[in-house]
């Protein structure tokens, strides 16, 4: 034991790391969120890539009326 009774820096220290562990955790969710809507993106322009071949692909076939809409 330390030879004082006076422990009020340990209360402060302990409130300092909790500080530290909320602000840790709100920049975690910021980049986690971040990172989603990142992917959404990416995910998003595939789609819309693959429709627009797949739509050119169609109209070539209509044009060479091999199919009929």
């Amino acid at each position: 034991m330390l030879p004082s009774d006076d422990l009020g820096w340990l209360d402060e220290g302990i409130r300092h790391m909790t500080k530290v562990a909320v602000m840790a955790m709100a920049v975690m969710a910021v980049m986690m969120t971040t990172v989603m809507a990142v992917m959404i993106v990416v995910m998003m322009m595939t789609v819309i890539e693959v429709m627009t071949v797949m739509m050119k692909r169609l109209m070539v076939l209509v044009e060479a009326n091999e199919v009929v809409l």
